[in-house]
């Protein structure tokens, strides 16, 4: 079964209907548990080991970054977003939740704390040592099958670390 952009819109239309009616807050929310992560080793110590061989600078591959149970929570959360947090690419065919701020050329525009859910991951990236620094910007992109994105270069603002996790579906990253 294929998803078109057609049909996450009219998903998004039935979402803000459903958020317009007059069902209590208790109702139209489930509470959703606390993403904590679990433990993880120290890959700070053995990131060597999750190294790739390739020319374009320093990329790690760690498989299963997020246990199973992590990510299914993760999605709850993400997925349990009023609507008006996605951002609709029309011609791209795919949809985006920003956190954190918006990236501009000038800097991070209206920066925000990473919501709840987002922070432990940001957290584990620092103290992993997978990243030397903790995130404090995120982009959630949804991808529909076979959509992807064209070849393109991030700005500066994105330099020198990021982190990309992949959940739900592998990617392919060409470099």
């Amino acid at each position: 079964m294929s998803i078109s952009f057609k049909d996450i819109r009219k998903a998004a239309k039935k979402s803000k209907e459903i958020a317009g009616s007059s069902k209590s807050e208790s109702e139209e929310k489930k509470e959703i548990p606390a993403l904590v992560l679990n433990p993880r080793p120290d890959f700070g110590q053995n990131l060597d080991y999750f190294k790739l061989k390739i020319d374009t600078g320093t990329v790690h591959y760690i498989p299963e970054y997020l246990t199973e149970d992590e990510e299914k929570l993760l999605l709850e959360h993400i997925y349990s977003q009023p609507v008006e947090r996605w951002s609709f690419l029309k011609y791209a065919s795919r949809r985006l939740q920003k956190w954190g701020g918006t990236v501009m050329a000038e800097g991070l525009q209206d920066p925000e704390p990473l919501p709840g859910f987002l922070q432990p991951i940001a957290e584990r990236l620092e103290n992993d040592g997978v990243l030397s620094f903790c995130p404090n910007h995120v982009l959630l992109n949804e991808y529909p099958p076979n959509i992807g994105i064209m070849p393109h270069e991030d700005g500066p603002l994105y330099t020198p670390q990021v982190a990309i996790l992949s959940i739900r579906s592998y990617i392919i990253l060409n470099f």
